[in-house]
């Protein structure tokens, strides 16, 4: 997931199918946004903000639709509305809070001078969106202004302690506020109350945070002594602080990997280990004793990008051998906060138009769908709709209007008259059903070249339902059980969430055992026999982060949709790492045509915030060279920066790749595209 740490980053509307991307630079002193070419250091774009020198641009922030950038001015007081296509100034925002009685201070530009600004500074918004939080550290009784997007009006939060910096976690959407008397300030978004305040260790004076690592912890950076204290997302507790060998202020940036954590301190750069807590390297980013940086982490992680406020310059990294590549390159005075802007090299077309899918027939849920989870097309061409028994779960705040949940779906107490298999004829006519009472909530979803089904359930009766991998004859029959019925575990007969279930042509079967806290792939003989298992928690290429489905080409090369990671990894038959790609989308389902080798993932979860530079919806691609050649927009988008909303979490398509049919959890509809 990249982080949009410390300011302004710039995302495209249309899907982001390559690694290409710009570093967005902003200089206090030249009052400006340029847009760089990392490679080159060419100015591509710039915008300069009107009026005297005094404003000196600061920090800024993108809306979750990646049209709209607030960057702040301090002493103009206001914060510019910058429009993202045009590098245009859409509009400002202004308000008394952003000033104070005149008081002297000292200026980058001229030295000290008296001023009326409380200093809106930090900006950052809410998960979707709908709020701008503004620091205004110099104002009578310091705090945070929260600016309503929608309506236009702004309110204030005081904080009585003051700050400059503040960012919101992209899961928990909890606002951290750093202050200058060693402590964090933790706010609820959704009520705009202070709900924590984290004290920290004398002397750290906490500026800069962002988030990442194992658990999504909260990392902040300390400009008195240098340090770096990593805080529990969930508890809001210090776990760790990490001492670099110098001090000295700076800012923190986590590799959007959550691998490694980039913490800058005077003239150097710490690199840290995210799990283990150490530093793995110091870095080198001025040409002298001094340096204030900025980092900031290509999308694909594998690059480190550090600007200099005091040198004008910035400098570049290799993430696999921690070196220097390239030479420094200029990029303005005092600059210092910025972003990167993924950017694709062209958008891909969509040739697929929607048409009439399947529906329920009458008697069943009076013909509507509830929360679906998975398609899949038989040897026959018969469709097949895997969903949790017509249950919809509504009424959650965090939830677009109208959505179920996507979390809380499922089928117990509704055996009798809610089968969670349909099966319906290519030209759209119910055929028959399976499964009632057999599943508490399913999930994963396969039918082989015998037309048996396989369904993995994630609901749990303790001892007596759930945690298993079933097998259905065509008739429905049980065939087969893999896992122990209602018993969770990571042993050879047990599972903990089985996710998804891929059976190979030569019948041998593989589960990714990956919504609960085993992140593994397990494989069987198609007898059912253990044959083993690969994989663990972890970002490196072998593990996993929620593998999510998972899919079989027509070499037997084992595909895995490795969600949590953003990412699509590759194995042989022997769980050997062959490779990875990251320009599908954050993928949630996975399907191959093993006549055309065509991939197609689903993408339900990304959005500004959540794997930036990727839309949501149906990637088609070459499961031979990683290409994507198609994109089908999720017909959603509008609700995207919701914190929950789903798209397709299931994928299936035709013989001849003419017909696509995506399985949508929290919108409860099932969709088909046909092109020529």
């Amino acid at each position: 997931m990249l982080r949009m740490t410390c300011a302004l980053i710039f995302l495209t509307v249309a899907p982001a199918l390559a690694q290409d991307y710009t570093i967005l630079a902003i200089s206090h002193t030249d009052n400006k946004v340029s847009e760089v070419d990392p490679l080159t250091g060419e100015t591509l774009r710039e915008f300069v903000v009107p009026g005297e020198w005094f404003g000196e641009t600061h920090e800024g922030a993108v809306s979750p639709d990646g049209r709209t950038i607030y960057v702040s001015v301090p002493y103009a007081k206001k914060v510019v509305i910058l429009d993202l296509d045009t590098f245009e100034e859409r509009g400002v925002i202004e308000s008394e809070y952003f000033s104070r009685p005149p008081q002297v201070r000292g200026f980058a530009r001229i030295g000290r001078r008296e001023s009326t600004s409380s200093d809106p500074h930090g900006v950052a918004l809410n998960r979707d969106g709908s709020k701008l939080y503004i620091t205004v550290e110099h104002a009578e009784v310091p705090g945070i202004v929260v600016y309503d997007v929608e309506a236009g009006t702004v309110k204030k939060i005081d904080t009585v302690i003051a700050g400059n910096y503040l960012w919101v976690h992209p899961r928990t959407d909890k606002l951290y506020f750093p202050t200058r008397d060693d402590r964090v300030v933790v706010i609820d978004t959704k009520t705009d109350r202070i709900v924590q305040v984290i004290q920290l260790h004398e002397g750290s004076r906490p500026n800069g945070v962002d988030f990442g690592g194992p658990n999504d912890e909260v990392w902040v950076n300390g400009d008195g002594d240098g340090s770096v204290t990593v805080i529990d997302s969930a508890t809001d507790e210090v776990i760790a602080v990490v001492q670099p060998r110098i001090s000295g202020a700076g800012r923190v940036a986590v590799s959007p990997d959550g691998r490694f954590a980039a913490a800058t301190q005077g003239p150097e750069v710490s690199i840290i280990d995210t799990r283990s807590k150490e530093i793995l390297a110091s870095l080198r980013i001025s040409p002298n004793e001094t340096g204030h940086g900025f980092p900031l982490f290509s999308p694909d992680s594998k690059t480190l990008h550090v600007m200099n406020e005091l040198s004008g310059d910035m400098v570049t990294f290799d993430m696999r051998t921690l070196r220097q590549v390239g030479t420094r390159t200029p990029i303005g005075g005092a600059v210092f906060g910025g972003g990167i802007r993924v950017a694709p090299v062209a958008a891909q077309s969509n040739p697929y138009r929607q048409v009439e899918a399947p529906m329920p027939p009458a008697h069943l849920n009076g013909g509507e769908w509830g929360e679906m989870i998975q398609v899949h097309l038989g040897p026959e061409g018969n469709v097949f709709v895997l969903h949790r028994c017509f249950k919809v779960v509504l009424g959650d705040p965090g939830v677009a209007p109208g959505h179920s949940d996507g979390l809380s779906a499922d089928c117990f107490g509704r055996w009798a008259s809610h089968p969670p298999i349909l099966k319906f004829a290519p030209s759209g006519e119910f055929l028959e059903s399976f499964g009632v009472g057999m599943f508490g909530r399913p999930h994963g979803f396969a039918v082989d070249h015998e037309g048996n089904m396989w369904v993995t359930d994630v609901g749990l009766v303790p001892d007596q339902m759930g945690a298993v991998v079933v097998k259905l004859s065509p008739d429905g029959e049980v065939l087969m059980t893999l896992g122990t019925p209602g018993v969770t575990g990571q042993g050879r007969d047990t599972f903990n969430r089985p996710s998804g279930v891929a059976v190979a042509p030569n019948g041998e079967i593989y589960v990714t055992d990956g919504e609960g806290p085993n992140n593994r792939v397990v494989k069987f003989s198609r007898e059912g026999r253990f044959i083993m298992a690969w994989g663990t928690t972890g970002p490196e290429p072998g593990n996993f982060s929620t593998p999510h489905d998972i899919a079989i080409d027509s070499r037997g090369r084992v595909f895995v949709a490795d969600r949590g990671n953003s990412r699509v990894q590759i194995f042989d038959q022997d769980g050997a790492f062959l490779d990875q790609w990251s320009n599908f989308g954050r993928p949630s389902g996975i399907y191959i045509n093993r006549e055309t080798d065509v991939l197609y993932v689903t993408d339900s979860q990304s959005n500004s915030r959540n794997n930036p530079g990727f839309q949501r919806g149906i990637y088609i691609g070459s499961a031979i060279t990683g290409e994507v050649t198609y994109f089908i927009p999720d017909p959603d988008l509008a609700n995207a920066g919701w914190t929950r909303i789903s798209g397709a979490s299931g994928v299936a398509a035709n013989a001849s790749d003419t017909i696509v049919y995506a399985a949508d959890v929290a919108p409860r509809q099932l969709r088909k595209y046909i092109r020529p």
